[in-house]
């Protein structure tokens, strides 16, 4: 795979004396297993999800940085207090990004993974900060056409934070009904999503602006 070029990764590290850090890293592009694909991301949002893990709740202010384009690395102290809170984290360098959009360019041997090789699809994946990220093929939704990978990135977690605060604002919701996404609400072409539940119900009852 290297004829397709090098990986870069973002990627967040916190060290056992309190520094978080944030920085590139290269690498080959990943190689699938049979259930999985690798994408070349083409559009990857920033949820406020990813912000508390990158940062580790540091401000982006108390960051400093050094060097320049793939080659810089941002720095900053946690608080002890936050920091024995992520002792699980110490000294682990964690890819970014948990959604994303762009084109299947390799894919593994089993038939669901096969038949998105060449596809534009959106994802559900760790490491979504990068060049080439590795997904499930059961993460991965082909797109069509007339769809751009900027309005498909965010396909994931905004529809599901709808959909989680129907169910707690809404309990009886959970009897029965269908929920309805996307095409009816516009999800992909707007900054906020939109849940219908009926049967036979076209006015939305839940919705989450990002």
């Amino acid at each position: 795979m290297s004829n397709r070029g090098i990986n870069v990764q973002l990627r967040t590290l916190i060290h056992r004396d309190g520094v978080i850090e944030l920085s590139f890293v290269h690498s080959e592009p990943p190689e699938p297993d049979d259930d999985e694909v690798v994408i070349a991301i083409e559009a990857a949002p920033i949820n406020p999800t990813d912000m508390a893990f990158m940062f580790g709740g540091v401000q982006m202010p108390q960051f400093s940085s050094s060097g320049a384009g793939f080659a810089r690395r941002s720095t900053a102290t946690l608080p002890p207090a936050r920091l024995s809170g992520l002792a699980g984290r110490w000294n682990r360098s964690l890819p970014t990004g948990s959604e994303g959009a762009g084109l299947v360019v390799r894919a593994g041997s089993s038939a669901a993974a096969s038949a998105l090789l060449g596809q534009r699809v959106a994802t559900f994946s760790e490491g979504t900060f990068s060049r080439y990220c590795v997904a499930k093929a059961s993460n991965c939704i082909g797109l069509p056409p007339d769809i751009s990978a900027t309005e498909a990135a965010s396909a994931f977690l905004n529809p599901l934070t709808a959909l989680a605060s129907i169910f707690r604002d809404w309990p009886s919701a959970l009897a029965g009904g269908r929920f309805a996404f996307g095409g009816v609400f516009g999800v992909w072409r707007r900054p906020d999503c939109r849940v219908g539940w009926a049967p036979g119900s076209t006015a939305p009852v839940g919705r989450y602006s990002s």
